[in-house]
């Protein structure tokens, strides 16, 4: 009956607050989603027809875990938990993603980790719309849990509808046999958001777990400890960030070596911020009940949008690695010719001195803004992964008074000490690389090595015209 209902909307409109440019785009996707939700649960593969039946008709608990997408905020997937009651009604996905990029200030409490994310409790067929439209495939695990269980996670979702004001968006879809509503609610609720974790799906699998423990069961996980695997969590992410080669550049100079600590697969609950991790780790996962026998954690793993994932795009030829691999290869030779052109006229001289401070002047710059970004990231930012950092040796504000010594033709001494610092600081940028205390992004190391070639040449000249000043002081008192 559920499914005759959802099917008779294959002719229906929709009152949806978007221009008339795109409302028949939207339409097609909610048609989508209307014809595939119902074709999913038939498509189930691990439990026989009698027993999926009998769960579809009582309340039950899914996770859901959608694929990687194309945007930056999507390249991780998303996991949003399913709450369906007796008979199919209500049926809603909460959704605890929920920010807003129009927020004054947004990118900046981002940066310092005072994200405050919300949740919101839609209709499914509004929350598959939503990944539809981005073709990101739906994957839904029905969990095995107890009525008593269902019923716990379900009010402590609930909860924050019941204790905080929220408002309620309804989208009326007329059907052939009746008008049907599609709900979203937006509470006036808030929580810190945490990109490792406190996220989407930390939020998701600490309800099932809260909610097992609450009637003395728990989570085993017996098929892991013959694996002795191990992974780092900036493994994991650069696992969905490879296609998107300046935003894990980024990404990497800001993390520190917490995410570089190493995991072995009985610890992978600590894998639970990544969306398709906790869906691999719930696959292995068992349930130890009060009388201490085991049952799968879930029942059933269907495709809930099974659709085609859209080919990632290709990464730019134009990576970290080829831009700083090419700038090394222009600083040697900058380098070269002002060695060269130390003993030739001064117009020469002049002319490289010219070239060879712009270079300087962007480089040391460079350093400094990315050293005063992660200053401000050490020192005031919230995130828990960036809080120690050692690529702060060869990225540091300090670069700003080097610049300086460049631009005073009297502080010889001062430029002299300057670059002696900086060339210390890459030879412990390279010990750190070396002992693997913390996993440098590979692009750092020509912009070290630029930074030790430029260094090593400006202390080289500061000397030379030091020792030129001498020889003129002694020849004057002659």
């Amino acid at each position: 009956k559920g499914r005759a209902k959802i099917l008779s909307l294959a002719h229906f409109s929709v009152n949806l607050p978007v221009n008339n440019c795109a409302m028949m785009k939207k339409i097609l996707h909610i048609l989508l989603v209307l014809v595939l939700l119902p074709l999913a649960v038939r498509a189930q593969s691990f439990v026989d027809v009698s027993t999926m039946s009998a769960a579809n008709d009582s309340a039950r608990v899914s996770l859901l875990t959608c694929a990687p997408g194309t945007s930056l905020y999507r390249l991780y997937g998303h996991t949003a938990l399913r709450v369906r009651g007796a008979n199919g009604t209500p049926d809603y996905a909460y959704n605890y993603g929920l920010f807003s990029l129009s927020k004054s200030g947004f990118i900046l409490d981002f940066m310092l980790g005072l994200t405050d994310y919300s949740v919101s409790r839609e209709s499914l067929a509004l929350f598959g719309y939503e990944f539809a439209n981005e073709q990101m495939p739906v994957t839904e695990q029905y969990l095995n849990l107890t009525p008593a269980e269902v019923e716990y996670v379900a009010r402590l979702q609930n909860q924050i509808f019941e204790q905080h004001k929220y408002e309620r968006r309804t989208f009326p879809v007329q059907g052939l046999n009746g008008t049907d509503t599609l709900v979203a609610d937006r509470p006036e609720w808030t929580y810190r958001y945490n990109f490792l974790y406190d996220n989407c799906t930390t939020r998701a699998v600490d309800a099932i777990k809260t909610a097992l423990k609450a009637h003395g069961e728990t989570l085993v996980f017996p098929n892991l400890k013959r694996d002795k695997s191990v992974m780092t969590q900036r493994e994991m992410i650069h696992e969905f960030t490879k296609y998107s080669p300046w935003y894990q550049f980024g990404q990497d100079l800001l993390l520190g070596p917490e995410v570089d600590r190493q995991f072995n697969a009985e610890e992978q609950l600590r894998y639970n911020f990544l969306p398709t991790y906790a869906l691999r780790i719930f696959d292995a996962a068992q349930i130890r009940g009060r009388d201490g026998q085991l049952r799968p954690l879930v029942l059933a793993k269907t495709p809930l949008l099974p659709m085609v994932t859209l080919s990632q795009q290709k990464a730019t030829p134009l990576t970290p690695m080829v831009v700083f691999g090419i700038l090394f290869a222009f600083s040697l030779l900058l380098t070269f010719g002002q060695w060269r052109a130390r003993k030739g006229n001064p117009v020469t001289q002049r002319a490289w001195r010219i070239w060879t401070l712009s270079f300087d002047t962007v480089l040391l710059v460079g350093l400094s803004v990315v050293g005063i970004l992660l200053t401000i990231m050490i020192g005031w930012s919230e995130h828990p992964a960036v809080g120690t950092n050692y690529l702060y040796v060869i990225f540091n504000p300090l670069m700003l008074l080097f610049l300086l010594s460049l631009y005073l033709p009297r502080a010889v001494a001062f430029r002299k000490v300057m670059a002696v610092l900086a060339i210390v600081g890459v030879l412990g940028y390279f010990v750190v690389y070396f002992l693997g205390i913390q996993q440098f992004p590979l692009a750092t190391v020509p912009i070290a090595l630029i930074l030790l070639v430029r260094s090593a040449m400006i202390a080289y000249t500061s000397c030379d015209i030091a020792h030129h000043a001498r020889h003129r002081v002694a020849h004057s008192l002659r």
